[in-house]
């Protein structure tokens, strides 16, 4: 699976969750966005949900086979819940009933950051995981 895939995926899965960006110029848009990692956008405001796609996937030692633990690249994805009284939950549901063996890890947010909840959450490429089937 390639990040445009994933991509894709994601948000037509969180279609009913995903938030917005407010551009300049009054364009809005779902708040998707894929970035590499250190990047900051800052030219938009965000509404409810917002997906952050890391570019390429990461390793993630501890997949054990017989006598070896194996890497595995994963999909890493923040989801960050800004304002409202919505959790995650509901998002964090969907994408382990459509990704086997996601996880996610809950992020510490600071206080007054605009930030009401945040979440990482990896995802095991498809592609390797059709490989332990």
């Amino acid at each position: 699976m390639n990040v445009v895939e994933l991509r894709n995926q994601i948000e037509t899965l969180l279609t009913d969750e995903v938030g917005t960006y407010a551009l300049t110029g009054g364009t809005t848009t779902p708040a998707v966005i894929v970035l590499d990692s250190g990047d900051v956008v800052s030219d938009r405001t965000v509404t409810g949900l917002e997906v952050v796609i890391r570019r390429s996937p990461i390793s993630d030692e501890g997949k054990a086979t017989f006598d070896s633990v194996r890497a595995v690249k994963m999909w890493q994805i923040f989801l960050v819940q800004w304002g409202d009284h919505y959790t995650l939950e509901a998002a964090k549901d969907k994408l382990r009933r459509k990704f086997p063996n996601t996880r996610a890890i809950p992020i510490k947010v600071e206080k007054g950051s605009g930030v009401r909840e945040q979440v990482s959450v990896r995802i095991p490429d498809i592609e390797e995981f059709d490989d332990w089937l």
